[in-house]
């Protein structure tokens, strides 16, 4: 419903570009009308502006709902962990949220992740954490060795959650 709600809305503004943090408004007053306090979702919602000159900074936009805060790993291997963030979408109809600025560059690499990935755990019941899991982020091929790690951190216990990582890599 979220996702539905989300694509309506941004498609809606082709004649002008609405504020995320408005958008994001929008759809949380709606899902709290509809399940008040039953219902919330976190989310990660971002939006790329392409640069005005090939090579150039590219501003990104990033309203992050409660989700998992987002990492930017720059193309020199420098790790930021973008912590600023409001609350889940849906549990307070008077929830305000904001947009966080980011710059990419090329070679820069937003990773998004589920919190299923840093709170994985061993069969005694350790969880993989944000810091094993960073150790991987400044490989090319970083998802298939996150999950390599992960594996063999959690020696056969089954996931409690799902384990969902998307990048989006500036190559350009």
């Amino acid at each position: 419903m979220v996702q539905g709600m989300l694509h309506a809305q941004i498609g809606a503004q082709s004649a002008y570009v609405t504020p995320l943090a408005d958008t994001v408004l929008s759809v949380n007053k709606f899902v709290c009308s509809r399940a008040p306090m039953e219902k919330y979702v976190t989310l990660a919602l971002l939006r790329y502006t392409f640069p005005l000159a090939e090579g150039g900074p590219a501003d990104v936009e990033i309203i992050n709902g409660g989700h998992v805060c987002p990492i930017v790993v720059r193309a020199n291997g420098t790790v930021e962990t973008v912590g600023d963030g409001d609350m889940p979408v849906g549990l307070l109809d008077f929830a305000r949220f904001h947009a966080i600025p980011v710059t990419l560059n090329p070679g820069d690499r937003i990773v998004l992740l589920s919190d299923g990935i840093t709170e994985a755990e061993d069969p005694e019941g350790t969880q993989f954490g944000a810091t094993e899991m960073q150790q991987h982020l400044k490989q090319p091929e970083f998802v298939p060795a996150l999950f390599q790690a992960l594996a063999r951190f959690c020696k056969g216990a089954h996931a409690q959650d799902d384990q969902t990582v998307l990048t989006i890599d500036r190559l350009v």
